[in-house]
């Protein structure tokens, strides 16, 4: 992944180190492997992806990213919880609030005991 139109090696070599240095490291590979696995994401989730723009700066790309990221995570949560019944969702809650009352009590008695 070359972006230059020139293909001069001490261009290239300049360009690599600007992209490592706006990327927090990652080579161009790396950028490509990391874009290609998110757009597998977005596909497995039914989320629309957007590639990024070369006119893009840095901070458009990760905001970019983020924004696909939050709505593939969106899309995967919505699609477990629409997968438990309403049983098991009222099981859940009773479970949360044993749990919820034993660890008051437990919070009491050491306040008491001190």
């Amino acid at each position: 992944m070359y972006y230059p139109l020139t293909p001069d090696q001490t261009e290239e070599k300049a360009w690599i180190f600007k992209f490592r240095r706006t990327f927090n490291m990652i080579t161009p590979i790396r950028f490509s492997q990391i874009e290609r696995k998110l757009k597998e994401r977005c596909n497995r989730h039914s989320v629309t992806y957007i590639a990024p723009c070369i006119e893009d700066s840095a901070q458009a790309i990760k905001e970019r990213k983020l924004r696909l990221q939050k709505k593939c995570k969106a899309a995967s949560d919505k699609k477990r919880w629409n997968g438990i019944s309403a049983s098991d969702l009222e099981e859940r809650a009773a479970k949360k609030r044993k749990q919820g009352e034993l660890l008051s009590a437990i919070i009491q008695a050491t306040v008491l005991s001190i």
